[in-house]
């Protein structure tokens, strides 16, 4: 009815009207689709519908994870299906379903859920397992093992878990397997993967197991440089690496005593060289070198021993000098050559030889020891110094030798071998080799006749070099020397190569206006007067006859001579072959004559000279000179030639 007050028919609702105000049961779980892990995300749910609501289904929330909050907490799907499908997970996991129904008067109650839990929730697992890997055995180095392994495959699932594990090696066949087994070394490719429950597979894994049980063999080609011994605390070593599982990691050395252990050495670089290394001291050290591999595998026993091979020796050598052989004369030269022995000693590398020079003389080597003989005359010195094996000298020494092995030489002055007076001088001088000792004296001797016997003139190693003899005349004196040097030497007997000859004989020189020696006599007169000389000069001369009985150089006046001659003699004791072997008189002589003798042999007159000599009361005439009377001639009215 209206405000106006009209009033509607009364009508009637055919069927009646049905009254519901209780909200459904909850329903009863049956079943979920997949009931087990999935790694996909859509599930069905099974259930029970409550039979006896009055108004009938209309249809279930559902809410997936937590209990809802409110009627309408949920995902609605309509109609009174017993299955609802089409349902998610909101993550990976397993969750609880939540289920609720309203009725056809819509009544809900979000409190009447039915909880599908345990074997029957939601299990989503999209995410495959990892699978750890774990090796057990010794484990060396870089990745390599040194012993047979055992390998544990752990798969990793946090949500539906592991099923199986698939491993492959070295390319074989897939088994399955948690562990597996290795005892065969080399390099190992393992190919493995895991699946989970809800069939999810794992991505292949790859991994490498190295396995290498044996130590480097030994070291080839081990040398050592330098190979001899050496003055440098620096060697080198080199080899040859081994062919090796893993590779040759390092090398070690050890030097003196063996290694107590496979690392009781120092590391080098397995590099086949080592530059550098220096032994403790001098002396000759064994050497002991071992490898290392990538594993870690080492073994000393494996190595190589140089004995004695790094030969340290910095200490120079020491010499002894021996005089062999050598005189020693005076003042401390030696009279003949010297020999000396130069012998080295080392107590490290050894002695390989010995330098020397003489003097300022190039350097000369001498292996092991050296032997010098030392010949030349003077004050000679020795440089040496012994070298060993290491090259190591010693300081230089010097030895000083003072050698003369010749004696001086002496000799006589030249003299007159014919002396007019018993009292003459005898001179003398020697000479010692350059870089001699010097000469020092002399010894004299003298003999009268050559049959005479040597006597000592004067006193032993005189230092005179003259000296006045006395002797006699008619006698032929002989003379010898000998000189002593400072060192000692004396030299031969050195006689004088003439003898010396006394005589009276004497020269015309008419000295003091006297005829001296000279005998003269003959009907002619004789005189000795002052006259011109061939040099222009006045000297003393003889004159036989005299101007006073006629003309001299005037042939126009001739003048009156007597008949007869003048003549000078001298009378000669011949020695005996005792003194002079052949004695011979030379006669030097100048004159100026007028005189001619008849040639009964040429018809013609000489100008003549006669020389005779008288034996046994003989007179024999050794020679005539004189000028030809035709050249005479032609020089007649000037002065005649001064036949001399």
């Amino acid at each position: 009815m209206d405000l106006l007050g009209h009033q509607e028919t009364i009508a009637s609702i055919p069927g009646g009207v049905h009254i519901d105000t209780l909200p459904p049961q909850s329903p009863i779980p049956w079943d979920i689709s997949p009931r087990d892990w999935t790694n996909t995300n859509e599930f069905s749910l099974v259930m029970a519908l409550p039979p006896n609501d009055l108004s009938g289904i209309a249809g279930a929330y559902v809410k997936i994870g937590q209990p809802p909050l409110s009627p309408t907490d949920g995902q609605w799907h309509p109609g009174a299906n017993s299955t609802i499908e089409g349902l998610q997970a909101p993550d990976e996991g397993e969750f609880n379903a939540y289920v609720w129904l309203q009725d056809n008067a819509g009544n809900v109650d979000h409190g009447n859920y039915a909880v599908w839990t345990d074997e029957l929730s939601l299990k989503y697992d999209a995410t495959p397992p990892v699978t750890q890997l774990a090796i057990a055995g010794d484990a060396g180095k870089n990745g390599w093992y040194t012993s047979p392994v055992t390998i544990t495959f752990t798969p990793d699932d946090a949500l539906s878990g592991p099923d199986l594990t698939r491993v492959s090696v070295d390319g074989g066949e897939l088994i399955t397997a948690t562990t597996l087994y290795l005892d065969e070394q080399g390099k190992h490719v393992l190919r493995y993967f895991s699946r989970d429950r809800a069939g999810n597979l794992e991505d292949v894994r790859l991994a490498t197991i190295r396995l290498d049980f044996e130590a480097p063999g030994e070291p080839q080609n081990v040398a050592v440089q330098p190979y001899d011994w050496t003055p440098t605390n620096a060697f080198t070593l080199t080899w040859t690496n081994p062919s090796d599982l893993s590779g040759v990691a390092k090398a070690y050395y050890r030097i003196g005593s063996p290694p107590e252990g496979p690392r009781d050495g120092s590391p080098i670089p397995p590099d086949e060289l080592a530059s550098g290394i220096a032994v403790p001291g001098e002396g000759a050290w064994d050497v002991y070198l071992w490898l290392e591999d990538r594993a870690g595998n080492v073994d000393e026993s494996h190595g190589v021993v140089l004995h004695k091979a790094l030969r340290y020796d910095v200490t120079p050598p020491s010499s002894v000098l021996t005089i062999l052989e050598g005189t020693l004369g005076a003042g401390g030269w030696y009279v003949s050559p010297v020999k000396v022995l130069i012998s080295p000693s080392d107590d490290g590398s050894g002695p390989a030889g010995v330098r020397y020079r003489i003097n300022v003389g190039p350097w000369q080597y001498a292996e092991h020891e050296a032997v010098i003989l030392i010949d030349i005359t003077g004050e000679i010195e020795l440089a040496y110094q012994a070298v060993d094996v290491a090259g190591n000298r010693e300081e230089v020494k010097t030895a000083r030798f003072k050698i003369d092995i010749t004696p001086p030489t002496p000799r006589f002055l030249a003299a007159d071998r014919y002396q007019r007076q018993p009292n003459f001088l005898v001179s003398w001088e020697g000479f010692d080799q350059e870089n001699g000792s010097g000469l020092k004296s002399f010894d004299l001797q003298y003999r009268d006749g050559r049959n005479g016997a040597w006597v000592f003139w004067g006193s032993s190693q005189t230092t005179e070099t003259s000296r006045f003899f006395t002797g006699s005349y008619g006698h032929r004196y002989f003379f010898r020397i000998r000189a002593y040097d400072r060192a000692g030497n004396i030299s031969d007997w050195v006689e004088m190569p003439w003898g010396v000859y006394v005589d009276r004989l004497q020269d015309g020189d008419f000295a003091g206006g006297e005829f001296g020696v000279w005998d003269y006599g003959g009907p002619l007169y004789a005189d000795v007067i002052r006259a011109p000389g061939p040099e222009g000069d006045v000297i003393n001369v003889a004159q036989l006859g005299s101007p006073d009985y006629g003309p001299n150089n005037d042939l126009t006046q001739p003048g009156r001579v007597p008949i007869g001659s003048a003549a000078i003699t001298q009378t000669l004791r011949i020695p005996g072959p005792d003194a002079l072997d052949r004695p011979t008189l030379t006669f030097w002589y100048r004159i100026r004559t007028y005189d001619t003798v008849f040639s009964e042999r040429y018809q013609k007159l000489y100008d003549t000279l006669d020389v005779q000599l008288k034996f046994g009361g003989d007179l024999h005439l050794v020679f005539r000179d004189g000028q030809p009377y035709d050249q005479w001639l032609e020089t007649e009215g000037k002065e005649l030639a001064d036949l001399g």
